[in-house]
């Protein structure tokens, strides 16, 4: 900018509307796009250069979050803890219904945050048989599902195997 009060130049104009476009840009895709996409989404409506928004990028540390995946890891498995004899013995074909059950948790993502799901199922009969969500994965997020199936047999769980990893 000149120092005698003349005002910015056209060019000084031109680059600090770009980088108010890129940062509006940028926020408004959740911050998932570097300077390839940036430079793509400007050219839509605009002439420029991918040099000048890879150098304006990196003067306002604008970097992409990495939108892949992560893992998440939910189970922390107690080392000290005996292991659980497997009484189904990794059989999980159909059998007679009623008899073995096997269970496990799964989570999805949602607008809200993580939503957690443990079911149940039946062996013999390969149906649902319990199932409670949660926001959180607290132990009581099984027992609710497993109360469930208990329920759905009336009580009567007598010689019943329930198999969880």
């Amino acid at each position: 900018m000149d120092v005698h009060g003349a005002g910015a130049t056209d060019t000084e104009l031109d680059e600090a509307y770009l980088v108010n476009e890129i940062l509006s840009i940028h926020a408004t895709l959740d911050d998932s796009y570097g300077s390839p996409r940036l430079t793509h989404e400007l050219r839509r409506g605009r002439c420029v250069n991918h040099k000048r928004v890879e150098r304006i990028v990196r003067e306002h540390a604008l970097y992409a979050k990495d939108a892949r995946r992560r893992k998440v890891r939910t189970t922390i498995p107690d080392v000290s803890a005996p292991p659980m004899p497997d009484l189904i013995k990794r059989d999980f074909s159909v059998g007679e219904p009623g008899r073995r059950t096997c269970g496990d948790i799964t989570y999805t993502p949602t607008g809200e945050g993580w939503l957690f799901l443990a079911g149940v199922l039946d062996l013999g009969s390969r149906r649902g048989v319990g199932y409670a969500m949660d926001e959180r994965m607290p132990t009581e997020l099984v027992s609710r599902a497993l109360t469930m199936a208990v329920d759905l047999r009336g009580g009567d769980v007598a010689g019943m195997i329930f198999h969880a990893d």
